[in-house]
């Protein structure tokens, strides 16, 4: 809950704007937040950008790319899709299929 009255509290505008003017490790303020979530959680509140998951990272390592960032942004821009949903994509394929190195 502290995360949730903290963001209320200060407002979604003031939150992004500051993870807009911080970067994304502003969120390693909050409570629980690491740099991973931190992302996941900019994720979730419409940023966009790409979680550097084991998944995504391990991915990204596969097929050359220098991060997880790279190769959404890549996906995207030629598919038409935003960073989000590219990376729910990748994040979903490799939990349904283990065996997708």
């Amino acid at each position: 809950m502290e995360i949730v009255e903290r963001i209320a509290n200060d407002g979604i505008d003031h939150v992004k704007m500051k993870i807009r003017s911080h970067g994304v490790e502003y969120l390693q303020e909050l409570p629980y937040i690491g740099p991973i979530t931190s992302y996941h959680l900019a994720k979730n509140l419409g940023l966009h950008v790409v979680k550097p998951d084991r998944h995504l990272v391990r991915m990204a390592h596969i097929t050359g790319h220098t991060s997880p960032f790279e190769m959404c942004s890549k996906v995207a821009n030629t598919v038409g899709d935003s960073l989000a949903v590219v990376d729910l994509v990748f994040w979903r394929y490799a939990t349904l299929n283990k065996d997708y190195k």
